[in-house]
């Protein structure tokens, strides 16, 4: 474990299921589909300097998948690990976002619909995929992302974990220069949070990385709202 502090990963067994573990848990790492980039890459910082970091990065991980055992997840998940390290950046020391799994997703949003007190008849809208344009649909939408951490009070939406909460189709839309003028002007000219994040939802997100992803979980939540009456 000290070794692993200063950043020294042995090439065995041990070190290479522990870090198949971690990756797992952390959500990088996925024994079907591999390396999830869209969320190991926020444990790296790339150096500025280095306009080749990604392309080597890629190199490094198509290498990988030549080498040992293919069906090795532990030498899979090591390797790719090791490519990370050694190409893309170095590793951030502090705690770093990661996407939520959907079943936690939905309880955000369910216990949002509880505190605002959305009317039932609103929720049973919800239960149909609708989602009308009012007051209660739009607080909600902002109550929702803004405890999933994807939307800051003070600087609004943080597309960065939007991409990566998106991890499984990873959308570079999302830091488009379109896309970040979009959310300028709403921050600037609706002057209402539950406004600007339903504006954004609707016209901004709505198609990007998984398409409508929220209105899923918003249908999800008030459908278990249901079934506790």
């Amino acid at each position: 474990m000290t070794m692993m502090m200063m950043n020294v990963f042995p090439d065995d067994p041990e070190t290479k299921c522990l870090l198949r573990c971690v990756g797992l848990n952390l959500r990088w790492w996925n024994d079907t589909t591999g390396v999830q980039a869209a969320v190991i890459e926020r444990f790296f910082q790339p150096d500025p300097l280095d306009v080749e970091y990604a392309d080597c990065t890629e190199t490094c991980l198509q290498r990988s998948l030549m080498s040992g055992d293919t069906c090795d997840s532990c030498h899979l998940a090591y390797e790719s690990f090791l490519c990370y390290l050694q190409h893309y950046g170095n590793l951030v020391p502090c705690p770093q976002y990661l996407p939520e799994d959907e079943s936690r997703e939905v309880r955000i949003a369910r216990d949002c619909m509880e505190v605002l007190q959305v009317p039932e008849q609103m929720l049973r809208a919800y239960r149909k995929g609708n989602f009308p344009d009012a007051p209660e649909t739009r607080c909600l939408l902002r109550c929702f992302f803004l405890r999933s951490g994807l939307y800051s009070v003070d600087t609004g939406f943080d597309v960065k974990r939007l991409y990566t909460r998106d991890f499984e189709l990873p959308d570079k839309r999302y830091f488009s220069p379109d896309t970040l003028a979009k959310l300028q002007e709403l921050r600037a000219s609706t002057g209402d949070q539950c406004t600007e994040v339903y504006l954004a939802y609707r016209d901004v997100f709505g198609e990007l990385g998984r398409p409508f992803v929220t209105g899923r979980v918003l249908k999800a939540a008030a459908a278990g709202l249901d079934s506790k009456f």
